[in-house]
């Protein structure tokens, strides 16, 4: 009879990992005028296969889906239509997998946007 030994089960260290940042293309200050949209993407890698569970908060408070304006895209992107001044402030996208989690940072600026001028109506 052959002796038995414990099972082990070899984890490579550049497939399994927490996510991480990709820093191509990322911003974090970002100037938009009200009424404008704005897109901002989750820049991160993940190793996982089944790819990171992304969550959006804004100034510490959880995107939900019952905000009117603000939606979370496929790609694990944040849109907001017709921003406004008070849509300034912190973003974070939070991208977790089994192995932990990463956060990105946004700060995101509202400038009032230009009147469009009145009509008069005689």
């Amino acid at each position: 009879m052959l002796p038995s030994f414990p099972r082990a089960v070899l984890i490579r260290s550049d497939c399994a990992g927490p996510p991480r940042v990709s820093m191509d293309g990322y911003r974090r200050r970002h100037l938009v005028s009200a009424g404008e949209a704005l897109r901002l993407d989750c820049p991160v890698i993940d190793s996982a296969q089944a790819g990171p569970i992304v969550t959006w908060y804004k100034d510490g408070d959880e995107v939900s889906v019952g905000w009117e304006r603000y939606r979370v895209l496929r790609q694990d992107a944040l849109y907001v239509r017709d921003v406004e001044p008070r849509d300034s402030g912190v973003f974070i996208c939070r991208a977790t997998n089994g192995f932990g989690s990463v956060d990105v940072n946004y700060l995101v600026l509202v400038q009032p946007g230009q009147q469009s001028p009145s009509r008069h109506t005689t």
